[in-house]
């Protein structure tokens, strides 16, 4: 998985992280005003809060969060957590998708989630993670939402700890499972996707290789 692509919205996990850092988000709960906006999603046009932004990947709630973290704040912890290539350039508000500077290879992704739930993410509290981490919860209902249609969701006692991600030509699920048969990191990556859409196909094929 050397191929480095943006992140799309499993930026959000760092991104996440950082706006608990630097203040930004002091409550993940706590509601942001939705600026009235219609935007593709239904699901994004409505207030939301860190937590539900999270589960309804909503890109307006990060952008706003970008602006108010500001570009060398986000860069030093980045830097600092050791987070793809590290280049915040251009627009602060779309710099991990499609297009954007922000680059990151799955090899990195694995890294990066392994010290993640290793604590070992430097500048980052300990607790930031933990929040993080319990609002990646990936349940039924939030899988049958991204899933293909069709795709079958196996029979399970693990628990899911994920975030996906699409941008053009590229889509993500990476996270942490937990199960009776032990306690593992993931990355799936599918190349390529073709444009954005509501589905992940990366979510589908990373099901299928952790039932096997």
């Amino acid at each position: 998985m050397g191929k480095a692509t943006v992140p799309a919205s499993t930026f959000k996990v760092p991104h996440a992280l950082i706006a608990l850092q630097t203040g930004v988000v002091t409550d993940p709960d706590a509601l942001a005003k939705w600026e009235g906006v219609a935007r593709w999603n239904k699901a994004w046009n409505r207030d939301h809060s860190l937590a539900t932004a999270i589960r309804e990947s909503v890109v307006w709630f990060f952008m706003g969060t970008a602006e108010a973290i500001g570009r060398e704040r986000m860069r030093g912890l980045l830097a600092a957590m050791d987070y793809g290539n590290v280049k915040v350039e251009g627009e602060l508000t779309t710099f991990w998708l499609d297009d954007g500077s922000l680059r990151i290879t799955g090899d990195e992704q694995l890294d990066f989630m392994t010290r993640m739930v290793r604590r070992e993410l430097p500048g980052i509290e300990r607790a930031h993670v933990d929040t993080v981490e319990r609002l990646m919860l990936t349940d039924r209902a939030l899988m049958e939402s991204r899933l293909p249609e069709g795709t079958a969701i196996p029979a399970t006692q693990a628990t899911i700890h994920a975030k996906t991600g699409t941008a053009t030509g590229v889509s993500w699920w990476t996270g942490r499972v937990t199960g009776p048969r032990g306690d593992f990191v993931f990355v799936s990556r599918v190349l390529p996707p073709g444009e954005p859409i509501g589905s992940s196909p990366a979510m589908a094929a990373g099901l299928r290789a952790l039932v096997e």
